[in-house]
């Protein structure tokens, strides 16, 4: 196991620490090209910019929990075949590039690392940005009895993340058809796992632990589950979903409130992502002992 060398990281904080022990424990998963031998086309690969991507406005139909605005229109741009496959392969020639780095080891490319981490971060976020629009076109036309439009926009954005990470462009096909499918997917089974709680719900008091207004048809046994999940600090949560889960149902705050702890400060939507992923991880987890 590679460790990071003491006298080379006095100058990072902990995060980035964690960041770099990360990064030399486990790598970074990628999709290797056989163009990625030609140093000319990676040199070009590199200074590639590609079109900025607006996100705000997805984000923005995640605000309102009390009711999102369905006729509402994506305002983001779209990528060309040509735009797709080349912010594809840098992404994961980026990666490429990480794992060679830290394979050596060596404490003078540290700084290096941490600067193409978040190169990639930055040309995930484009391609993510880029196909939210669908995101919002699916999640519009869900007709899923057991999957709200809320949940769907926040299925579909996690789906969004995976298919990113998945995507061989060598293999040709587009993106979309790509992503469409495992989104759909998804939402049939969140749908089975919601209809499963659904026919195992209870009635009771929907003003409980603040939860917002889509949330009433989740029950006690639910959140029992949930209490459960946090106790144990389960492997299966991020410490992020940990926080807003202890937060909302340990500590009985809103979500406005959670977001304040945060700097910057998340809006009520943001904390009712994290909210979300850690639900639907516990709800798959539950579905799997059924």
């Amino acid at each position: 196991m590679k460790v990071l060398k003491n006298k080379d990281t006095l100058k990072f904080n902990p995060y980035q620490l964690a960041r770099l022990e990360d990064l030399l424990q486990n790598g970074k998963a990628f999709i290797s090209d056989v163009r990625f031998n030609d140093k000319n086309f990676c040199d070009k690969l590199m200074a590639y910019k590609g079109p900025e991507v607006d996100t705000a406005w997805f984000f923005n139909h995640m605000n309102s929990l009390d009711g999102v605005n369905k006729t509402a229109s994506a305002n983001s741009i779209t990528l060309d075949s040509e735009q797709e496959e080349l912010l594809f392969l840098k992404y994961n020639y980026i990666k490429k590039t990480i794992n060679s780095i830290a394979s050596l080891n060596v404490g003078d490319a540290y700084d290096r690392m941490l600067e193409l981490d978040d190169m990639s971060i930055a040309v995930r976020d484009q391609l993510v940005g880029a196909n939210l629009g669908l995101v919002l076109k699916i999640a519009k036309s869900n007709t899923f009895p057991c999957v709200d439009f809320t949940e769907a926009l926040s299925e579909g954005h996690v789906c969004l993340l995976d298919a990113v990470e998945g995507m061989d462009v060598s293999k040709g096909g587009k993106f979309s058809t790509y992503f469409t499918t495992i989104f759909i997917r998804a939402l049939i089974r969140v749908n089975k796992s919601n209809m499963k709680i659904s026919n195992s719900s209870v009635e009771y008091d929907s003003s409980l632990h603040d939860a917002p207004a889509e949330d009433n048809s989740d029950n006690l046994e639910f959140l029992d589950l949930i209490s459960q999940f946090i106790s144990e600090d389960s492997d299966m949560l991020d410490p992020d979903e940990l926080f807003v889960l202890r937060k909302k149902y340990v500590e009985g705050l809103t979500l406005g409130e959670i977001g304040e702890y945060y700097t910057p400060v998340k809006t009520k939507g943001q904390v009712f992502y994290v909210e979300k992923k850690a639900r639907l991880k516990i709800k798959d987890a539950l579905t799997s002992m059924l």
